[in-house]
């Protein structure tokens, strides 16, 4: 038999705009993916973030965590990239 697959899809955003991603997980289900939009991020707008578990679900009541924030940090900045050299 196949594994039910169930996609979990929320859209959030912040008071303050800044905040312009989320990475959200249920820590009783171990996710099979997920993640959410890409592109350049507008602040000020909701954004989606979600992800998928497989397999049944009991019907109680689910905890979704924020385990990472993608934040806008005003500024000017570059980034230099090199080779790592021990």
């Amino acid at each position: 038999p196949i594994p039910e697959i169930h996609n979990f899809d929320f859209v959030l955003s912040s008071d303050s705009g800044d905040v312009v991603g989320a990475l959200l997980i249920d820590p009783n289900h171990p996710p099979m993916g997920g993640g959410g939009g890409g592109g350049i991020p507008d602040p000020n707008l909701p954004f989606t973030s979600g992800f998928s578990v497989e397999g049944d679900l009991t019907g109680e009541p689910m905890t979704i965590m924020i385990r990472a924030l993608d934040v806008l940090v005003p500024g000017d900045w570059a980034i230099t990239w090199g080779p790592f050299q021990p």
